[in-house]
């Protein structure tokens, strides 16, 4: 689900994209992986803390998955190589 104002920042972490809600419950999508070997346009998904991710992805047309997986402890997260010029519409402009 949106937020109410219908944006959807982008912005740098640790050089990996990060897609973040804003106006309403905050929900970070992605997690930092070190090691994890990705492009700029790729990021890992947080599956286990937002089983909805890759489902909101898809929807709103952000990303598609790329079939690589990264693990991480117990955990392994689904690679998805981000659509920057349909997530930069909604960047919000200072």
């Amino acid at each position: 689900m949106l937020p109410a104002s219908g944006k959807i920042p982008g912005r740098q972490q640790q050089g990996n994209r990060d897609l973040e809600q804003r106006g309403g419950p905050i929900a970070r999508i992605t997690v930092c992986i070190t090691g994890s070997g990705l492009a700029e346009d790729e990021t890992v998904i947080d599956t286990n803390n937002c089983p909805w991710a890759m489902e909101f992805i898809k929807q709103h047309g952000f990303g598609q998955a790329t079939g690589r997986m990264v693990k991480s402890g117990y955990c392994t997260y689904p690679v998805v190589k981000l659509d920057i010029e349909k997530i930069g519409e909604y960047l919000e402009v200072a």
